[in-house]
């Protein structure tokens, strides 16, 4: 009785653990493109990552409850850093703010960045 037992209980959870986890959010190819800017440092791999920022951050639904639909952390916050060294200050502030607006616990860091940028421009 006892064995009959434990399989009724281990056959399901032995079931469920083959499932593939599902990923929190939706990276394309961030990491690859991450990757390739950082080593090669071109104007090519800038593009593509940038690209691929751009990508997340607009087709990504930001404003619905579910966590999954969120832009992944720290992409505004990157895409703000290019922005910004294009000289876009104007957007690359709203990506900062837009980043402490879905991630509230990087606000202490992202606060840092934007006292340094009022700093400059004082």
């Amino acid at each position: 009785m006892l064995k009959k037992l434990f399989y009724i209980g281990i056959i399901p959870l032995l079931i469920a653990s083959c499932t593939t986890p599902k990923n929190l959010y939706i990276w394309n190819n961030y990491d690859q493109n991450s990757y390739d800017y950082l080593k090669s440092l071109d104007e090519e791999s800038l593009a593509k990552f940038e690209a691929t920022l751009k990508e997340l951050i607009e087709g990504t639904p930001r404003f619905k409850r579910d966590i999954k639909s969120k832009v992944a952390p720290g992409i505004c916050a990157d895409y703000g850093y290019f922005l910004l060294k294009k000289g876009n200050r104007e957007d690359a502030i709203k990506m900062f703010k837009q980043e402490i607006v879905l991630y509230p616990e990087s606000k202490l860091f992202i606060d840092r960045i934007l006292k340094k940028l009022e700093d400059e421009n004082s």
